[in-house]
């Protein structure tokens, strides 16, 4: 078997075992000891992926060469049940496994098991029966999921490239994710400055000051938009224009249509009092944790300017407005800062309602940043940010709030696109009457990476991909707590504030201990099998919260004229025994997946090769299998 050792008796061979060349059907293998009439050899891996035969085993020494037939087995046997799946995440393993045939049907992802956006090198997916394949291998989504159209956003405004949704989406969320990676340099370097300065006080006898009254409507104030505290922070003078429980609402008096908000500030205020704060103190960390080391007023400054709008942000905080102001961060406000956008034109959002409709997503996914960035600064440990994880968690955060507050649906309802999706895309439709929207932008983004799956990536941005990474990253971190959590809130607290893992490796940790490759695999076999008839009840492969293709097919039904996604299906048909399928690189976290039909043969043997014959597959390469029929 492929990687096993093999024992070859004889006499007259070199004792040096550099001097002793083994092959096995034409690939040399690794001579591991030599004797005189003895030699121990691996059989390569990259041995030709074919079923059971007698191979040639050719021995060369310095003085004669000598072939012997031998039993070979290249691949290893993989017993799989009609809605069974595995993954294969040994790399050594990945050259040739063997498959029942018999008019089986199987759906394979090969996929990047790398926490990284960088793509693996060009590999071909090869195998062999005994009996010539009449079917077909397709590199496709085996779902014949309805193509979405490109046109729709979640935000109807473009201030940067107007017309074109995806295009001024893809540059928000491009500096959003400038704006975190600032953010989680800012905490790395401060890690623990909140909790020593919470200890001085203790040993300095200085107790807990009294909440400060917070300031009444109309005050005027000067405050910073800190962009970058040290580099990008402009002054702007503020009106306060509502008063909650836990919010403050500023308003920049410089907007022209100063005032227009004036009923719905109030409103938000009240939102989230009773709906945003709760959810993310509850599921993640308290936002206002440290607010007694800061500005102590028991409340959260949301300031709306369109400074932040013609930037093209949408809404941020900055981790450096939990310290104070200093030779490093001069931008701070020092306290626990929202600052969200102003549009040029309210129609962009639909009217005053609209506005208030799109911002309350934005305030509880920022908050949600805010109370990790608190939490580290507080605590120390040594783990360092992990982008894709935390922005992962953040749209969650969006998640659980609109599943309870929005359309009102459980955790693990299986919930599809009507009704809970409709009003996302028709806020002045009666029945929707501007209620907030919900996940529309995060399911928008799913469907443009199951176009392009192997060039997309949960671990950060693609150069050259349009929208942003964090919806995958969603949908991993989604997949991973629907699998293995408990209950919700244990585990994304866990994932929020755990100070000693990062990324993958506190995902794993948190969420069924399961090695991270063996994660991505079956995510990626839920992202194109959810729902299928033919693996009800295999957990690993099921997407409970949501039903995947029915939200997708209900995209498509509520926008038949618009464009849509082309999903490229190469089809290779297979006349004879043997076959191959030529795939592009793959970033990591990112996957191919083909289809792949049998007919008459008994079994087939499929593995990985490099883009030459004989070559091994990219090191990071991993193959998910599930059997449909």
């Amino acid at each position: 078997m492929a990687g096993g050792a093999v024992t070859i008796s004889g006499r007259g061979f070199s004792t040096v075992s550099s001097e002793d060349v083994v092959s096995v059907d034409g690939v040399v293998a690794d001579v591991m000891a030599a004797s005189a009439t003895q030699l121990t050899a691996t059989v390569p891996t990259t041995v030709p992926c074919v079923p059971a035969h007698d191979g040639s085993v050719l021995v060369t020494t310095v003085a004669a060469t000598a072939t012997a037939s031998h039993p070979n087995r290249a691949a290893i046997p993989r017993a799989l049940g009609v809605g069974q799946s595995m993954v294969i995440t040994d790399a050594g393993a990945v050259g040739c496994n063997e498959l029942t045939g018999g008019g089986a049907q199987y759906v394979m992802n090969v996929f990047n098991a790398e926490e990284s956006t960088s793509p693996s090198s060009g590999f071909t997916l090869q195998g062999n029966t005994t009996v010539p394949l009449t079917a077909s291998l397709r590199s496709a989504n085996p779902r014949g999921a309805p193509a979405m159209p490109d046109a729709i956003a979640p935000r109807a405004g473009q201030p940067l490239t107007p017309g074109d949704p995806f295009a001024y989406l893809a540059v928000r969320r491009a500096r959003h994710e400038a704006m975190l990676a600032r953010n989680l340099a800012f905490v790395a370097a401060h890690r623990g400055a909140l909790g020593r300065l919470r200890r001085a006080n203790r040993a300095a006898g200085r107790s807990v000051a009294a909440l400060q009254s917070p300031p009444a409507v109309g005050t005027l104030r000067t405050l910073h938009v800190p962009f970058d505290c040290t580099t990008d922070s402009t002054t702007i003078v503020a009106r306060v224009v509502a008063v909650s429980q836990r919010a403050v609402i500023y308003e920049d008096t410089a907007w022209p249509l100063a005032g227009q908000l004036d009923t719905q500030y109030p409103q938000l205020g009240q939102i989230f009092d009773t709906q945003l704060y709760p959810s993310d103190s509850a599921n993640f960390a308290d936002p206002l944790a440290t607010d007694s080391l800061t500005d102590d007023d028991g409340r959260i400054a949301m300031v709306f300017t369109p400074l932040v709008f013609a930037r093209g942000i949408g809404g941020f905080v900055n981790s450096c407005d939990l310290l104070p102001p200093g030779a490093d961060n001069p931008g701070s406000n020092f306290g626990e800062y929202f600052y969200g956008e102003l549009p040029s034109d309210l129609s962009l959002d639909d009217g005053p309602q609209g506005w208030l409709a799109v911002t309350q997503p934005l305030v509880v996914h920022e908050t949600k940043h805010l109370a990790a960035f608190e939490w580290d600064l507080t605590h120390g440990g040594t783990g360092a940010g992990s982008a894709w994880l935390e922005e992962g968690l953040a749209v969650n955060a969006e998640e659980l709030w609109a599943r309870t507050f929005v359309y009102h649906v459980p955790w693990k309802g299986n919930t599809g696109y009507s009704p809970s999706f409709f009003c996302d895309f028709h806020l002045d439709d009666p029945q929707c009457n501007f209620r907030p929207r919900g996940m529309n932008a995060t399911f928008g983004t799913i469907y443009e990476f199951l176009d392009t799956p192997n060039a997309r990536s949960p671990f950060g941005p693609i150069a050259g991909q349009g929208l942003g990474f964090e919806e995958v990253a969603w949908s991993l971190v989604r997949w991973s707590v629907d699998r293995y959590a408990t209950d919700e809130p244990s585990a994304f607290r866990g994932l929020t504030q755990d100070q000693s893992l990062i990324g993958l490796a506190k995902l794993s940790a948190h969420l069924g201990g399961r090695p991270p490759a063996q994660m991505i695999g079956n995510w990626s076999l839920a992202m194109v099998l959810d729902g299928d008839s033919a693996t009800a009840g295999n957990a690993d492969v099921d997407f409970p919260t949501w039903n995947l293709y029915d939200i997708l097919a209900g995209f498509r039904r509520d926008f038949p004229s618009e464009p849509v996604f082309q999903i490229a299906v190469p089809v290779v048909d297979q006349l004879s025994s043997n076959f191959s399928l030529a795939g592009q690189g793959i970033v990591g976290g990112g996957f191919t997946t083909v289809r792949m039909a049998t007919d008459a043969s008994p079994i087939v043997d499929v593995g990985l090769t490099g883009t030459t014959p004989g070559s091994p597959p990219p090191t990071e390469l991993r193959i998910a299998i599930v059997r449909v029929r």
